[in-house]
């Protein structure tokens, strides 16, 4: 597998403090490449939104550095690492539950995280970021925890009136709020010659996923000073569409024959 990637993110122009995180982060295992990233957004309703999106970040990092290891290699080791990913989210939930608990305040973050190890991705989904597929199309792979992708998903609230409501902010779960959390497990097949884009809701609210393709089409990024380039136009795009949040996303560009392509990062 071979991976070229970029970050980028950018604090809203009506916003003093950045509350969005997020993660990037690869290592050779046993001869084999294994790519980690994730964004996380601190719930701006709530206090000390930016502790938590860095604090989650941290704690994935911890465990894509110490425990991931150990993992791979392993009879059965998907299905594990699986297992182990859930389990984190719901460690990461509690350590930030315990933490506002004890200094008598509420926080919250976002996230979105996703895990690529040979022709595989693995997925953890908990908030309103979002992990999108591009190639031919766009696919986007999250679900939106959020209450008016709820009400368009039961029929009481079609696309179009959503992207009009000023409830489009408002969350059903985030990391820390409450004792419990159900994460999101994905699982599928990387798609060869395909870009991954990893966002904050800031980065999404101002653009239709088909135009993803006009900057991330896999045709077009041929390294990471490309896709870097692209991500600051999409960032600009959205920006003079009014967007005032945070914005974060990172992309990887994700090749089948890492030899014939040459790997960069």
């Amino acid at each position: 597998m071979g991976v070229c990637y970029s970050y980028i993110t950018d604090i809203g122009t009506t916003r003093e403090v950045n509350q969005d995180a997020l993660l990037v982060t690869s290592a050779d295992i046993g001869g084999e490449k294994v790519v980690l990233a994730a964004v996380c957004d601190g719930v701006g309703g709530l206090s000390h939104g930016e502790n938590a999106s860095r604090a989650a970040a941290q704690m994935m990092s911890e465990w894509f550095d110490y425990e991931l290891p150990q993992i791979l290699n392993q009879d059965d080791e998907s299905q594990i690492m699986a297992n182990r990913l859930e389990q984190k989210i719901h460690d990461i939930n509690y350590k930030i539950n315990m933490y506002g608990r004890e200094n008598n305040i509420t926080l919250g973050t976002t996230m979105t995280a996703m895990l690529f190890w040979r022709d595989q991705y693995f997925g953890i989904h908990v908030g309103d970021s979002r992990a999108y597929e591009i190639a031919g199309s766009v696919y986007q792979i999250t679900e939106d925890h959020s209450f008016l992708a709820r009400e368009v998903a039961c029929g009481r609230m079609t696309e179009e009136e959503a992207k009009n409501d000023s409830r489009r902010n408002v969350i059903l779960q985030c990391l820390g709020a409450k004792e419990q959390v159900k994460p999101d497990i994905l699982r599928g097949n990387v798609r060869e010659n395909c870009t991954y884009l990893l966002c904050s809701d800031g980065f999404w609210h101002y653009i239709e996923k088909e135009e993803w393709m006009r900057y991330f089409s896999p045709l077009g990024l041929t390294d990471s000073d490309e896709i870097h380039k692209r991500l600051e136009e999409a960032v600009q795009l959205v920006k003079e569409r009014g967007e005032k949040d945070n914005i974060t996303a990172i992309a990887l560009k994700i090749w089948e024959d890492a030899e014939e392509q040459g790997e960069k990062e």
